[in-house]
């Protein structure tokens, strides 16, 4: 196994799952302004979008085993995704979007800093992680 896999290993967001996530992010916050512009039903209908991002990203954490109960992802992702509920167009664009981003950033942080600087930081933390 080469020193770029391993140290893939231990990431729990891939670069790749990163843009996939935060594509996904902005992907619902334009569907729910799409959708606030229709009379009558918008604003339901864009709650019930608010709703399925909320569970699909939670889900999707939880599969990269992060854990969403902590106090750091608690006021990142759970306070941003909260006030994306509020029936207010342009805040939704950037809200979930927002939260998907300092989910992943805090996350990245977490594990060594992501991408090459586990890589650059030596075998001492790969070592750390295989002994717990």
């Amino acid at each position: 196994m080469s020193p770029e896999q391993k140290a893939n290993k231990y990431r729990r967001i891939s670069q790749a799952t990163a843009i996939l996530m935060f594509v996904s992010a902005i992907f619902y916050g334009v569907l729910e302004v799409a959708v606030d512009w229709i009379l009558g039903v918008g604003q339901i209908l864009a709650f019930f979008v608010d709703i399925f991002s909320l569970m699909h990203f939670s889900f999707w954490f939880a599969l990269c085993r992060i854990k969403l109960m902590s106090k750091k992802v608690v006021r990142r992702y759970w306070t941003s995704m909260l006030l994306g509920i509020l029936p207010i167009p342009v805040i939704d664009v950037v809200l979930v979007p927002l939260a998907v981003f300092l989910t992943i950033k805090s996350t990245w942080q977490e594990d060594g800093g992501g991408g090459n600087s586990l890589l650059k930081s030596g075998t001492k933390k790969i070592i750390k992680r295989i002994r717990k």
